[in-house]
């Protein structure tokens, strides 16, 4: 996941072997993130970001926590 994160040129790599979809399951499987398939790898990227910055939030946050929260997924596994 890393290596997809942080390599951009990894997406040819990924949609010629057909792979998209293992990669959005396993995003699935550790995240909890689901994208359907209409979603470019580009925009997965952007969106696994995003849940990984929220869910690096939510374990250091102490006190309430903000309404807005619960929208994104926790993930299954530490």
């Amino acid at each position: 996941m890393v290596e997809w994160l942080t390599h951009v040129d990894r997406d040819t790599a990924i949609e010629e072997k057909n792979a998209a979809s293992e990669l959005r399951a396993y995003l699935a499987h550790r995240l909890g993130l689901g994208l359907p398939d209409s979603v470019s790898l580009a925009e997965a990227r952007e969106r696994t970001w995003r849940c990984l910055l929220v869910n690096e939030f939510r374990a250091d946050l102490r006190g309430q926590p903000p309404s807005s929260l619960p929208l994104f997924p926790v993930p299954s596994t530490d």
